[in-house]
Order: C-alpha cells, then structure tokens, then sequence
C-alpha cells in the first residue's frame, strides 16, 4: 500500500551503494557504525566489512549525500575516507575501538 502510494505521488528512489574506508578496528565498531547509518533517513542498509574496513551503503540519493553518510562516520567516532572523526567523539570510544599509532 504505502508503495503504491509513493507512486501515485510520483516519487522514486534513486537507490544507490557506495563503498567508504573507515579506522574500524573491531566488533564493537561494526556494531556503533552500522546502527548509526542504518537509523538515518535514506539509508536502506549498512554493512561492514571488519578484514576491508569498509562500510558498504545502500541509500536513496534523493534523500541522502554520500557526504551526509561520512558524516555521521565522523560524528560516530570514526575516519570515512578524507574525513577525520570528530575528535570529541573519538575520544569516547573504548580503547580497542581507537587506532593504532601510525594508522
């Protein structure tokens, strides 16, 4: 019902997937990673892969930036890509969740 209604309303998705490299380290920064994108509006599934360190992303573009995802990476604590985690964040984390010197 509630997609017939989106099209009677004219709107479609434009879903699409992005890969970003994260400073993952361990279980628990799966776990804080995935369930901080995947409560975000226009973001349709979030998964990380721990041996890689990145987040692969499903989200409807006309809701959601690639930029808007990153940030919610920093804000969680984490690098995404070029972008640095919040430092206040970062320090929150526990200490397996930081980086090791020189990553």
């Amino acid at each position: 019902m509630l997609a017939q209604a989106n099209m009677l309303a004219g709107e479609k998705k434009d879903i699409r997937k992005v890969e970003i490299k994260t400073s993952a380290q361990c279980d628990m920064c799966k776990d804080r990673i995935e369930k901080a994108l995947n409560k975000l509006d226009g973001v349709d599934k979030a998964i990380l892969d721990l041996k890689t360190k990145k987040v692969e992303v499903t989200y409807d573009s006309k809701e959601i930036s690639v930029d808007k995802i990153k940030k919610s990476i920093s804000k969680t604590g984490y690098d995404a890509e070029n972008l640095a985690a919040d430092k206040k964040a970062y320090d929150k984390l526990p200490k397996c969740c930081k980086k090791p010197a020189g990553e």
